[in-house]
């Protein structure tokens, strides 16, 4: 997981010289007021504001950060942050997570073939999972020299902002691990991870607790996860999931070594919400065990005592049992487990009054830059519109509306950053009808529409 750290407060010296941002000038006083708004969001909420407004107009946080960053480099001699120079993200160079073909050395993984195929859109443009492991290598070295994230990522000539970027970037566990792990087996090739490469309890803990996190925030499972520099597949961590389950439940805590494993087929699931035990859950890991033994392949789907299970849940019920553990340290008696196949969505005659209920309710909240947090929204009456969106996402998702998140990849303007929601309740996706129920936020506004987040 990405952790932001916060920019120390920038000072000026008496400045008559005037910025020009977006076609309008402001002052010095009015940069370092901003500055300073900026500053203050970002020390107590651990990333940085969408937007920033000055003299009633709203400015996004891409397009402020380059005045601001100038300023800091140019009157802040001997407080540390000279030297953050450069805004684009692109530090460093590509190509530092192994290419196609390449002998991997001991204990690491060949990049190609390990992630699969499928791609990652956004702002309506696919990248590889290459692409993004590169982009995330690129942040995270360009953090470890500034002490701060860069304002945008440059992948395959397109600059993504770095707040549309974060969602994407996948479980990266290289912190607070180093040496933990070893690597002493033989050589491996590319796409194959190095078979004497192993794990402690402590570091698969941390990764599920990211993977869990992750499937919760996007709706699917990350690509690929990493732990101390060495990358693998999602079904090879399965297998670290169940071997170190195993373990725990035969008294060892030592380390768990990754195997070799072979992706499974997409398969769907039947399974029906209800609760797992523990000797289940024991069982469960053992034919996950067998059959990845037996066949270097995980399973794409076991039978339960609550219907079918697919891949999918399977990585992510063993993750929360994980997860479970390092908190307890005890595998739990029970495990909670609901289909990730289906969604019950609700399109009858009783989908507009449900509606109509959480649009009234949302009406009240005010349209306040900087404040993003839809829990803090509900608490405090205000929100931008990431806020309102996520609130109505969460509102009309719980009571089983189809909703999405909408955001526009213009790649300038005031309205880079805009979020909304649409809905479906049987007549196709429509924008929240924000002016029926007299909201203070705004719909669809700019242009490129991507969907953010989707219920189905």
């Amino acid at each position: 997981m990405i952790s932001f750290i916060a920019v120390s407060g920038f000072s000026f010296a008496a400045d008559t010289s005037q910025t020009t941002i977006n076609g309008y000038t402001y002052t010095a006083a009015q940069i370092q007021d901003a500055t300073n708004r900026v500053n203050a969001f970002q020390e107590t909420n651990n990333r940085l504001p969408n937007y920033v407004t000055i003299s009633g107009q709203k400015i996004s946080i891409n397009d402020f950060l380059p005045y601001m960053e100038a300023t800091n480099s140019n009157n802040n001699e001997g407080t540390g942050n000279t030297g953050t120079t450069g805004t684009s993200g692109t530090t460093g160079t590509s190509g530092t997570t192994g290419t196609s073909g390449t002998t991997g050395t001991s204990g690491t993984t060949g990049t190609s073939g390990t992630t699969g195929t499928t791609g990652t859109v956004i702002n309506g443009v696919t990248y590889t999972n290459a692409q993004i492991q590169d982009a995330v290598t690129r942040i995270n070295a360009f953090k470890a020299t500034n002490n701060r994230l860069p304002s945008y990522v440059t992948i395959s000539g397109n600059k993504i902002a770095i707040n549309d970027f974060l969602p994407y970037m996948e479980v990266n566990n290289t912190g607070n691990n180093s040496g933990s792990s070893t690597q002493t087996g033989t050589s491996g090739t590319s796409n194959q991870t190095g078979t004497s490469t192993s794990f402690t309890i402590s570091q698969i803990i941390s990764a599920a607790s990211n993977v869990k996190i992750f499937q919760e925030t996007n709706n699917r499972l990350p690509n690929f996860v990493t732990i101390s520099n060495t990358q693998f597949t999602m079904s090879q961590f399965l297998q670290l999931l169940t071997d170190s389950l195993l373990q725990i439940n035969a008294g060892s805590t030592g380390s768990v070594t990754l195997k070799n494993v072979t992706s499974p087929s997409n398969q769907d699931e039947t399974v029906t919400s209800g609760s797992l035990t523990k000797s289940e859950i024991i069982s469960l890991a053992q034919q996950i065990k067998n059959t990845i033994n037996s066949t270097g392949t995980a399973p794409a789907s076991i039978s339960t005592s609550l219907g079918t299970m697919n891949f999918q849940n399977l990585v992510y019920s063993f993750s929360k049992i994980m997860v479970f553990y390092g908190t307890n340290s005890r595998i739990p008696n029970t495990v909670t487990v609901k289909s990730l196949s289906t969604v019950n969505i609700i399109t009858d005659g009783t989908a507009q009054s449900i509606v109509d209920a959480i649009g009234y309710a949302e009406a009240k909240f005010a349209d306040i830059q900087g404040q993003s947090d839809p829990n803090v929204m509900e608490q405090v009456g205000y929100g931008d519109c990431w806020a309102d969106s996520y609130w109505l996402y969460n509102k009309l998702s719980a009571a089983s509306i189809a909703v999405r998140i909408i955001g526009c990849s213009n790649s300038s303007g005031l309205y880079y950053l805009h979020r909304w929601v649409e809905i479906n309740i049987g007549n196709g996706w429509q924008t929240w009808n924000y002016q029926k129920y007299s909201s203070q936020h705004f719909g669809a506004l700019g242009s490129g529409y991507f969907v953010v987040k989707s219920s189905v």
